[in-house]
């Protein structure tokens, strides 16, 4: 009985000395016996995050870190598109912006409103509170049709060409 008690207290006292241990911290040395801190696994004999960051590779047995999302095969900031809801803590994706608890996009599209606060979007432009395209009046100098209104640039000017 003695022998079983003084076995019993040793393999009680190797299991608290194992499990006082500290844990290891991220890049630090780990083995079987050197167990990482929680939310790391140990890889290669170095601890390391047990989630992939942004832009990394992620897979069902990787997940990603934080608020990130596994989006395509990369990890990516949750977002919410064009019309979900948005606050504070939860952000609109690029593009957008939240507008009263709504995604909406950071600029208006033609024929829509637009002001001081509100542009409008690439390649369009504001003109009596209203976005329109952005081209080049007949006459006016072009060095591309995509300049003119017209769609036409001849010799260096919108509009059409001249008849002969």
């Amino acid at each position: 009985m003695k022998t079983f008690t003084l076995v019993f207290l040793s393999i009680g006292a190797f299991v608290v000395a194992v499990n006082s241990q500290g844990c290891v911290n991220d890049n630090e040395r780990c083995s079987a016996t050197r167990r990482c801190c929680d939310g790391l696994r140990c890889n290669n004999d170095r601890c390391e995050r047990d989630c992939s960051l942004e832009e990394q590779e992620c897979r069902s047995d990787r997940t990603c870190c934080g608020d990130l999302r596994c989006n395509g095969g990369k990890c990516q900031r949750e977002c919410r598109r064009d019309r979900q809801q948005c606050s504070r803590t939860i952000r609109c994706c690029d593009g957008l912006r939240c507008i009263r608890d709504r995604c909406e996009r950071n600029c208006s599209l033609r024929d829509q409103e637009c002001g001081r606060n509100n542009p409008c979007c690439t390649g369009l432009r504001c003109n009596r509170d209203r976005c329109e395209r952005d081209c080049r009046a007949d006459g006016a100098e072009c060095r591309e049709a995509t300049q003119c209104c017209s769609g036409q640039c001849n010799q260096r000017r919108c509009g059409r060409r001249p008849e002969n």
